[in-house]
């Protein structure tokens, strides 16, 4: 069962930022889904997105970090570290955006 974060998610605020970035889904994961306070985030981008790691990912971090005023990480669908840990990510991820 996942518990609320310590944090407000602020998800409306979050909904705008991923339309504007191209942001297909964006779940919470890990020790912030489960009660911790430093948000880790799975985040797929629509396929057709530019160039994820040229543009998208920076401009979702540096916008996330803002919202939160907190330390931001983003686990991208398809990278080798959530190839490395997908049964941890997957166990406890609670949803925050889906286009």
């Amino acid at each position: 069962m996942v518990t609320q974060p310590l944090f407000d998610l602020r998800t409306e605020e979050v909904a705008e930022i991923c339309r504007d970035i191209g942001v297909k889904r964006l779940d919470l994961v890990g020790d912030a889904a489960t009660g911790g306070d430093e948000p880790d985030f799975f985040v797929e981008f629509f396929p057709d997105a530019r160039q994820p790691w040229m543009g998208e990912v920076s401009g979702l971090l540096e916008r996330l970090r803002a919202l939160y005023g907190l330390r931001v990480h983003l686990i991208e669908k398809g990278s080798p570290y959530y190839s490395e840990h997908r049964e941890w990510i997957d166990a406890a991820r609670m949803p925050v955006y889906e286009a």
